[in-house]
């Protein structure tokens, strides 16, 4: 299947300066800044910016989470930054290429599922993929969140932070996107691969998803929050404090685990509802197939 523009690999990429010229705060564009601002708040714990090498799966044309990291002085000793993208990815005026204080590498119009890393580093301390595996068929994700598991360090040493839409038949696919699963599937498809869930944040909320089912103390702070703040900015405010399953978008923070493909056999996955792609039966099978081998 493809999705609305006919592609079945999707490169759609949300540009800052865009987004910005609005004027107004731009939900996905905000949510975006959030994700980075994790990691690098991740990273900045123990100074783990200083030595960890990092992998970004689908990082972007303009590369924004080194960008952000290098802007804030968080650089490398003797870790590094490597980004992979399926589309092209030209090198930021705003990062020095010489300095020996950044260890940058890019790698443009690449399938992730085919690479290998090159040189010294072959296994690294975290993996981020944000707003990607959307963008690919369900065999595709599962082969994403797979590779990412062979790279990654073993043990308590690795980590990995992955976002993308909750899907909900009801409320529909972004047009852009090729597989948007339910949490549910996503959750499955994530065990099936050999991780473990070890948080799980909402990004942006819609309030008819979890209105009704606030305590009555959030139920205060969402007024005060109104009385000042538009409905995007509560979207983005309010949407780490429901159960991440009514968020509209959710971030995975994921550590190394025993591949499990018994969520993903159970029944209630042979629904097609779960993936706006109609290949998700059969990339379903495909995947538990390739598991059992």
């Amino acid at each position: 299947m493809t999705n609305a523009y006919g592609k079945k690999i999707d490169t759609t990429y949300l540009d800052p300066e865009t987004a910005a010229s609005r004027l107004v705060l731009h939900r996905d564009m905000g949510a975006h800044n959030f994700r980075w601002s994790f990691v690098v708040k991740f990273l900045s714990e123990k100074s783990r910016y200083k030595t960890w090498n990092v992998l970004d799966v689908g990082c972007g044309r303009l590369v924004n989470l080194p960008r952000l990291l290098y802007h804030n002085m968080k650089t490398h000793t003797t870790g590094s930054y490597t980004g992979v993208d399926y589309g092209p990815i030209p090198w930021p005026e705003s990062i020095n290429k010489d300095t020996t204080k950044f260890n940058m590498t890019l790698h443009e119009k690449t399938d992730f599922v085919e690479w290998q890393p090159e040189g010294k580093v072959k296994l690294f301390d975290l993996i981020t993929s944000f707003e990607m595996l959307e963008h690919v068929e369900p065999y595709h994700s599962y082969k994403t969140l797979r590779h990412m598991r062979e790279l990654v360090k073993p043990g308590d040493a690795g980590w990995a932070i992955i976002s993308t839409p909750n899907y909900s038949k009801k409320v529909g696919a972004a047009k852009n996107h090729v597989n948007e699963m339910t949490y549910a599937a996503l959750e499955a498809l994530i065990m099936a691969a050999g991780w473990e869930v070890n948080q799980v944040f909402g990004t942006f909320a819609s309030q008819t998803d979890y209105k009704k089912g606030l305590s009555e103390q959030d139920r205060d702070v969402m007024a005060r929050l109104e009385e000042y703040y538009d409905s995007t900015a509560i979207s983005l405010i309010m949407a780490p404090l429901i159960p991440a399953h009514l968020a509209r978008n959710c971030m995975w923070v994921l550590q190394p685990g025993n591949v499990d493909p018994g969520r993903l056999a159970a029944p209630e996955f042979k629904n097609p509802d779960h993936s706006n792609s109609e290949e998700w039966i059969k990339h379903r099978t495909k995947i538990l197939k390739e598991i059992s081998k």
